[in-house]
């Protein structure tokens, strides 16, 4: 199993890296994100079970495998989940059964790609979570 986001801190994939999951794929290309991350992922004996790709989300390397659930947690208002969620498909991480869990800001409008639908929408505060799925033929 794999998960991907903008990994920041690495706190949410931390966490399910706490409830189970195998294996824990971040990506991200700022350096202070990535030592703040690599301090979290050793405070948490998370070592082996993690990789950490230094790389833009909108230009991911090949996947190594589809992902079952992606994260998405791009800065708000910067406009990069939808071109992040096409360059992950274009890649490889998705696959018909993938989970996308995407937050953006409450007031952002999405225009989704067409191999995507959304199944569910929620706001908290200043975020919004919206929770996709690759679009079959009976959607």
């Amino acid at each position: 199993m794999f998960w991907t986001r903008f990994a920041g801190t690495g706190a949410l994939g931390l966490e399910t890296f706490s409830r189970g999951a195998a294996r824990v794929t971040f990506m991200d290309n700022t350096r202070m994100a990535r030592r703040v991350l690599e301090l979290n992922i050793a405070a948490c004996k998370a070592g082996d079970s993690v990789d950490i790709r230094d790389c833009d989300v909108t230009n991911p390397p090949l996947a190594p495998a589809p992902a079952d659930l992606v994260f998405l947690d791009p800065p708000y208002g910067a406009d990069l989940l939808v071109p992040a969620l096409e360059a992950l498909e274009k890649r490889g991480w998705h696959k018909d059964s993938t989970l996308i869990v995407a937050e953006c800001g409450a007031n952002e409008a999405l225009t989704l790609p067409d191999f995507l639908v959304e199944r569910d929408r929620r706001r908290y505060g200043a975020a919004q979570f919206i929770l996709l799925s690759h679009r079959m033929p009976t959607d």
